[in-house]
């Protein structure tokens, strides 16, 4: 999430009557108001509580909210909604709504075979089969505000060719993304191609695309001097160069390293697929896998060679958490080490106007130096499925 505390400190906050706050900034800030819609926890409430205390706290318990229904009963194995008597706009259809909390996806497909519940919230890809043979389930989908990347330490001593462009454009062309989507997600994401959200007004659909391409990949680490180990035919008596075997070299450096991912399955076989894929081009990915609790311990030191993991994005468009240069180091979030500073120049004057026509101008911009620079690989947008009984009518997605 964004330096929230940095930026509060900084705004001026009035409240204007029972109805009304005013919040005035040092100076103009596009993302601000996407920025007032993350949700912040009460120190004066919630500080002495440990983490691990949270969800039974009575804090949690007893939500505030404005919305058709209010929390009346929530427990580890449901939570009961009721209509909010309160509500100032039209009643709900419906009197009660419960959630049930299920500990695995095997235990929610066989409460909905049971009768137990009408809809289940996330369908795994690996589920889709099985719950496309239910006649009675209608499958909903949208795409999460998210990509899936690989993220490359350009930082690292210890993986100096992170540092050279050619190689990072080589490593994007070697991954068959729409392989990925199509038999490890089983069609549930979108190839990702720009770091801004596709269909956005800040994208650039325009932007390079890097289409699986294995042969361009090949002639790109060849001219970056990247070439096969050459090995001794005992056969022949003579030296003699290997295309499609061993590890790339240059100046006595191997093209391997380490790559990360936590132990979701979906993870782990999305990383070994792209294992394989580099290695067919004479790159060694040796996979290290580790509980999801513990990869920010790996992310915020920056102790990594690569990382596969999701991002999370906000409703602006803003990439300055990402891919400024000043959020490097510490707690930022540009884990890469990305430096460009005509970036930095673009992110900065796309923060300090309102007119998203300018800021589309800029973003265009940085969105081009990124797909020409390659700073990480980016994998694909995701897809969430939701599936619902066909009984449950009026179904419909947010935006």
């Amino acid at each position: 999430a964004p330096n929230l505390d940095e930026l509060w400190r900084s705004v001026e906050v009035v409240k204007v009557n029972s109805h009304t706050v005013r919040f005035t900034l040092r100076g103009p800030f596009a993302p601000f108001l996407d920025y007032t819609t993350i949700g912040i926890l009460p120190a004066h409430l919630l500080a002495e509580v440990p983490a691990e205390s949270l969800p039974n706290d009575p804090f949690n318990q007893r939500p505030v909210g404005t919305g058709l229904f209010q929390l009346e009963e929530v427990s580890a194995e449901h939570a009961l909604l009721k209509g909010n008597p309160l509500f100032y706009g039209p009643k709900p259809y419906l009197n009660k709504i419960e959630f049930r909390f299920y500990p695995n996806h095997e235990s929610v497909l066989s409460a909905y075979e049971l009768g137990e519940v009408q809809g289940i919230s996330r369908v795994l890809p690996e589920d889709l089969p099985k719950v496309k043979g239910h006649s009675g389930l209608k499958l909903f989908s949208a795409r999460l505000t998210g990509y899936t990347l690989i993220f490359l330490n350009l930082k690292d001593p210890a993986v100096p060719f992170f540092q050279e462009k050619l190689v990072r454009q080589a490593l994007i062309y070697a991954i068959d993304r729409q392989k990925l989507v199509d038999r490890v997600l089983k069609g549930q994401g979108l190839v990702a191609h720009s770091p801004i959200l596709p269909e956005t007004w800040a994208c650039d659909n325009a932007v390079e695309k890097y289409e699986y391409n294995p042969e361009l990949a090949k002639t790109l680490l060849i001219r970056a001097g990247w070439h096969n180990p050459t090995h001794l035919s005992a056969k022949r008596g003579e030296i003699s160069g290997q295309d499609d075997e061993g590890v790339r070299e240059k100046a006595g450096v191997r093209l391997a390293f380490t790559l990360l991912t936590d132990d979701d399955p979906l993870h782990v076989e999305l990383a070994e697929e792209i294992a394989r894929q580099w290695e067919a081009l004479g790159v060694k990915a040796m996979l290290r896998t580790i509980s999801s609790g513990l990869v920010r311990e790996f992310l915020y030191p920056r102790k990594f060679e690569a990382v596969l993991i999701d991002l999370e994005l906000h409703g602006d468009p803003d990439p300055y958490p990402l891919w400024h240069s000043t959020q490097t180091n510490g707690e930022g979030q540009n884990y890469a080490g990305f430096v460009s500073y005509e970036v930095d120049k673009l992110i900065e004057e796309a923060r300090c106007t309102t007119d998203s026509e300018k800021r589309a101008e800029l973003y265009h911009r940085f969105q081009e130096i990124f797909a020409d620079e390659v700073p990480s690989l980016l994998l694909y947008y995701p897809i969430y499925t939701y599936a619902v009984d066909e009984k449950v009518k009026g179904v419909q997605l947010g935006p």
